[in-house]
């Protein structure tokens, strides 16, 4: 995910916030996912945000995994981020989500980010070293999430919405 965002460089101007929403993480919510991250990063006066959700320890090792301390209901100062960690490992059961608003100098972190889980740049280890000048928060996002990165999580998106509608 991290040379991902980094090939969007050319297509963000200098000093402005980059949003990352993966496609295949879907959220039913009154308040869309993007606007309740964007009111937590400015009540907190942080540079970027990224959604949470509490996990089952045992799934720590599907996600990047968040700790720090709580400012205010569901809003987390990340102090540490690691990716995919062994659920005895994991710092705690917060895990992203594919909803990030990021500043522009994470280019800059990304391009000296080297390879990690899976010998691939993460996306969570260049926002990690964000996280460490107290920069970055996360909030624990409300509403229905759907990943749809599997069969049958898509089938039950799909059931979900198709729910929602009177035809």
């Amino acid at each position: 995910l991290g040379h991902a965002v980094l090939s969007a460089l050319p297509a963000v101007a200098p000093g402005d916030d980059v949003a990352v929403l993966l496609g295949d993480e879907v959220l039913d919510a009154e308040t869309p996912g993007l606007a309740q991250l964007l009111a937590a990063r400015d009540a907190a006066g942080a540079e970027g945000v990224v959604g949470l959700i509490e996990v089952p320890r045992d799934q720590t090792d599907r996600y990047g995994i968040c700790a720090g301390s709580f400012e205010a209901e569901g809003r987390m100062r990340i102090s540490e981020m690691v990716e995919k960690p062994r659920p005895a490992d994991a710092p705690s059961r917060f895990a992203i989500i594919g909803k990030y608003v990021l500043p522009y100098r994470l280019f800059d972190v990304l391009k000296r980010t080297p390879p990690g889980s899976g010998g691939e740049v993460q996306l969570t280890d260049a926002i990690a070293v964000l996280a460490r000048d107290g920069g970055i928060v996360g909030q624990v996002v409300e509403g229905v999430r759907h990943d749809t990165g599997n069969v049958l999580g898509l089938l039950r998106a799909s059931l979900h919405f198709a729910w929602k509608r009177p035809d």
